[in-house]
């Protein structure tokens, strides 16, 4: 199994179609996004944010530290709107079983 294969349809369709400016190879790659989604989350956790229990919103953003790489790489390579749909819909760990998508929180853009 490849590392796009651990991904589920759902998360990679979404991390692809969403993307707005890959300037590498790197950055067009869904699992890549993915493990940045998973930094953020974790930068947003540090700073008191229940990044599993609570929707990520604008305000929450405004709190990372935008000197650093990862934050850098991933407002490049998705607007705010499409970040916050991500963080928010888009499951902390993921695998190659396709999700119910009854409970997304919000339709695609």
């Amino acid at each position: 199994m490849n590392k796009g294969e651990r991904l589920n349809s759902f998360d990679n369709t979404n991390l692809t179609k969403r993307l707005s400016n890959p300037s590498t190879e790197h950055d067009k790659k869904p699992y890549e996004n993915k493990a940045d989604l998973n930094a953020i989350r974790y930068q947003l956790y540090k700073k008191g944010v229940d990044v599993f229990n609570q929707n990520v919103n604008m305000e929450d953003l405004d709190k990372l530290d935008m000197t650093n790489a990862i934050n850098k790489r991933i407002f490049r390579n998705y607007s705010k709107k499409d970040l916050l749909w991500l963080l928010n819909n888009i499951a902390y760990q993921s695998n190659s079983v396709d999700v119910d998508k009854s409970n997304i929180r919000s339709t695609m853009v």
